[in-house]
């Protein structure tokens, strides 16, 4: 089966985009599939580099952004 992947934006740990995304790994390791997961910020967070270990600890491969999304020259 293909790994599922997945882009959340606004990603933070304490936040809602932390929340799904610890959730969306968590589904995944229970069902003994792949996550490849993209988690993106819009500035300098540090909860993203904690957001990222705690998902690797799921298990899930995960690529963190920083930047603004919305801006085309990104």
């Amino acid at each position: 089966m293909a790994p599922a992947r997945i882009l959340v934006t606004g990603a933070s740990r304490g936040g809602i985009g932390g929340a799904v995304c610890r959730r969306l790994a968590a589904d995944a390791a229970e069902a003994d599939s792949q996550l490849r997961i993209t988690i993106s910020a819009t500035g300098a967070d540090p909860g993203l580099g904690e957001l990222a270990g705690e998902l690797l600890d799921l298990g899930a491969d995960v690529l963190t952004v920083t930047g603004d999304l919305a801006d085309p020259e990104f």
